[in-house]
């Protein structure tokens, strides 16, 4: 199958403006072909021996975003902006690396989805310019140091802090915030601390990767010492709490909640 797979990539990759997605009727997924036969049966079937992250099968009974605004940084070829627009007011989607950028336009086109504004930059700690290393595979893009994949090349993308894109565009609060940005959620956090002292993100669901953390000289709880410094409790996927007394996750995605009571 590789090899009919790579025959066909080829041709395709003549056609211009040609592109193959596989689309998964379960799941309403849409993602463009990896064009190994691995890639297709796991995106077209429900593998169990996917990473442990973006299982969200649990996520609309923890967190309720209906009507609301949800930012998604990282939005990568939008698979997340299509399930988050199906219920949400509008969703502000961030997405740097262009390749992957322009995936997430097709399914913005494709789907007709009149509720999505894109945006070609990283949300980081400080607004500008930053190095932004692109890797094999369209997940493990990042702005820097990470523990899978080898850097194919490197070049700069516009970076913005969330408060201030809150405070020219957004205005209104964030029903969700969805950081999966392998690694440099820290960063995110950073530049949204004024959205987060300010309770004015309802619920944050993101990626924890605690090995990346440690790989770039942060402690392993990170972003978690982030949140609960602006009075966020952090819970996993199904809703059981993550206590500061208890061992650290592995990989894994978890939900962050302001403090009640």
């Amino acid at each position: 199958m590789n090899i009919a797979l790579r025959l066909i990539e080829s041709h395709v990759a003549r056609q211009n403006g040609l592109f193959v997605y596989v689309y998964n009727r379960d799941e309403d997924n849409l993602v463009p072909i990896t064009w190994k036969a691995r890639g297709i049966t796991r995106q077209a079937f429900d593998d169990k021996m996917r990473r442990p992250t973006n299982d969200w099968s649990h996520l609309e009974s923890q967190v309720e975003y209906n009507d609301g605004i949800v930012v998604d940084v990282g939005a990568n070829v939008g698979a997340t902006v299509a399930r988050f627009a199906a219920r949400a007011r509008h969703v502000y989607a961030f997405e740097p690396h262009p390749g992957n950028h322009a995936f997430l336009l097709d399914q913005i086109r494709i789907r007709k989805l009149g509720n999505v504004s894109p945006f070609q930059m990283a949300l980081a700690a400080e607004s500008g310019k930053a190095a932004f290393f692109e890797r094999e595979s369209h997940g493990i893009h990042s702005l820097g140091r990470h523990n899978k994949g080898k850097v194919q090349s490197t070049f700069d993308v516009e970076v913005e802090r969330l408060d201030e894109i809150w405070r020219t565009r957004i205005k209104d609060p964030i029903a969700l915030l969805k950081v999966d940005v392998e690694g440099f959620e820290p960063e995110v956090f950073e530049g949204s601390a004024h959205l987060l002292e300010q309770k004015l993100i309802n619920a944050v669901v993101f990626e924890f990767s605690p090995r990346i953390y440690q790989l770039r000289g942060l402690p392993e709880d990170a972003p978690l010492r982030i949140l609960r410094r602006h009075g966020y409790d952090v819970f996993a996927m199904d809703g059981h709490p993550v206590s500061e007394e208890a061992e650290l996750p592995r990989l894994c995605d978890l939900i962050a909640r302001p403090k009640t009571g």
